[in-house]
């Protein structure tokens, strides 16, 4: 992401794993996909925006994760065989057969289950290789997609219009636990970033 923005380009990517599945569609309780993460780099003032998102409310690394230390989940983001939700790591996966919750949980997860679908449209099915070929071993179908604001008008005007909401939400009072400025690992390098967690 990094380097297309530096060069003043947007780039997005689509991931997901046909060989493998977390995730039940919204009204269903059996896994059918994976988070299919979306990232983002967009160029804007006065640091980079660069998104990170799943499609579902978590990961199946953090479920995993949560599993081996003992621990609760923040949320109740999975959902049993039964069709309850649970903060329980313990319930997803094999043998239990729980499942993560697409983005906006029981209530609005038709929309995470859009994105996802999107996501697998716009990997699996522009390779023409997915799901239903059953793949048995891990294999990311991804897309990356490259964006010249440039081709479309000045650089002037389309930062204009991106810089303005950042520049919004850093000026007003509110909760910017999902904002997070970092300075990033590399030497005579001053650059900060936007960072949007989105898991």
């Amino acid at each position: 992401l990094l380097a297309a923005v530096e060069r003043g380009d947007i780039m997005l990517i689509y991931s997901s794993d046909p060989s493998d599945s977390h995730v039940a569609p919204y009204g269903g309780v059996s896994a059918l996909m994976t988070p299919n993460p979306i990232a983002a780099g967009i160029p804007a003032q006065p640091w980079p925006i660069l998104l990170d998102a799943s499609t579902s409310i978590t990961t199946a690394g953090l479920c995993e994760r949560s599993h081996r230390e003992g621990k609760r989940l923040p949320g109740k983001w999975l959902l049993t065989p039964a069709g309850e939700l649970s903060d329980d790591p313990a319930v997803f996966g094999p043998p239990q057969g729980g499942t993560i919750l697409p983005v906006g949980g029981l209530d609005h997860g038709h929309k995470g289950y859009g994105l996802s679908l999107m996501v697998e449209a716009l990997t699996q099915g522009l390779s023409g290789f997915g799901r239903p070929q059953k793949p048995t071993t891990w294999g990311a179908a991804v897309t990356v997609q490259v964006i010249r604001p440039e081709a479309f008008l000045p650089m002037e005007e389309f930062q204009a219009q991106v810089d303005w909401l950042p520049r919004r939400r850093f000026a007003v009072p509110g909760r910017l636990h999902r904002f997070r400025r970092r300075a990033p690992a590399v030497q005579n390098n001053h650059y900060q970033f936007l960072f949007v967690f989105l898991h």
